[in-house]
């Protein structure tokens, strides 16, 4: 029976340090008591010592005590492989953001489990975070995002924990913004184009699809729309029509303010289109372009920013 306590004990010492570092300070809280226990054997007289060994001894003997303990030693171990744990720690401790522990894969199918997973506050005092988790003994797949980073879905299995760095084991998360150009708003009257998304490297992949009426947005769990004071967006809209402009010999006032104002008006707030997976920084995309004589125009596009814009040729 004494071999059982020490088994116990060394048990929930091990599974505390390994999921739940906070508590192994409280837990290890025994050893000075038992340390102030020999401390009392010691000046303890030999009559008390006696009666005290006979009591453990009728204890040990105990049927009932036996069994109860050899009870809990196999309740904590059925526990250990339901429950476990993913642990994020960051390097940077000035970080401050809220992470989310989603279940499954990260695809726009698991949107349920994305809205109500569980979140924690990260910053320099709650560094690293710990989600506690319940798995089935075969583990089960999570991933964590932030709205910005996403990291890949991890098997989270019994007694080993689940460790992450952040932000070296996340992604960056990123949004494709498709425009077309103003000189296609004449087609999109009579024919909407419709666009395809493919992963870059299994083309038979399609990540999403969407008529191309307005500006697109593409992305996964969270989309920028784009925004119409976008310097860049701007000087590429004034592009455009200083192009024609000078195509018809004309001057620059094709790019005057109201022209670029209505193309604007075109792109942002472009429309949200929730993709298949997440996009991250460094993706490689192949587009497709299905327009109204039937032809397809296709590409690819590396995404290099959080934000990546594809301006559609006239």
């Amino acid at each position: 029976m004494l071999g059982t306590v020490l088994f116990l004990d060394l048990l929930v010492g091990i599974w505390l340090h390994l999921h739940a570092p906070q508590w192994i300070t409280w837990f290890l809280t025994h050893i000075p008591v038992l340390g102030l226990a020999a401390a009392a054997w010691g000046i303890a007289s030999d009559e008390g010592k006696d009666r005290f060994r006979a009591a453990v001894q009728r204890l040990l003997q105990h049927r009932r005590s036996s069994q109860g303990l050899v009870a809990i030693a196999g309740a904590f171990v059925l526990f250990t492989a339901f429950c476990s744990s993913v642990q994020v720690r960051a390097l940077d401790s000035g970080v401050r953001t809220r992470l989310r522990l989603v279940d499954g894969r990260p695809s726009r199918d698991e949107l349920p489990a994305l809205r109500s997973a569980p979140s924690r506050i990260f910053n320099h005092l709650t560094n690293p975070v710990t989600f506690s988790v319940a798995i089935l003994p075969i583990g089960r797949r999570m991933w964590v995002y932030d709205g910005r980073l996403a990291s890949a879905p991890h098997l989270v299995a019994p007694w080993v924990p689940t460790r992450l760095t952040y932000p070296d084991d996340f992604d960056t998360l990123a949004t494709l913004m498709v425009l077309p150009p103003p000189q296609m708003t004449g087609e999109l009257q009579n024919f909407t184009p419709t666009l395809t998304i493919r992963d870059g490297h299994d083309t038979s992949i399609v990540l999403a699809s969407a008529q191309l009426s307005r500006g697109l947005a593409f992305g996964f769990p969270d989309v920028s729309r784009g925004d119409s004071a976008d310097a860049r967006l701007r000087a590429k809209a004034a592009a455009y029509h200083l192009k024609d402009a000078r195509e018809r010999d004309s001057t620059a006032a094709g790019a005057s303010s109201a022209n670029v104002a209505v193309t604007m008006q075109l792109w942002t707030p472009a429309e949200v289109v929730l993709t298949r997976r997440p996009l991250v920084v460094n993706d490689l995309l192949r587009w497709e372009l299905r327009k109204q004589n039937g032809r397809t125009i296709t590409d690819t596009i590396r995404i290099a920013h959080a934000t990546e814009y594809l301006f559609l040729a006239p």
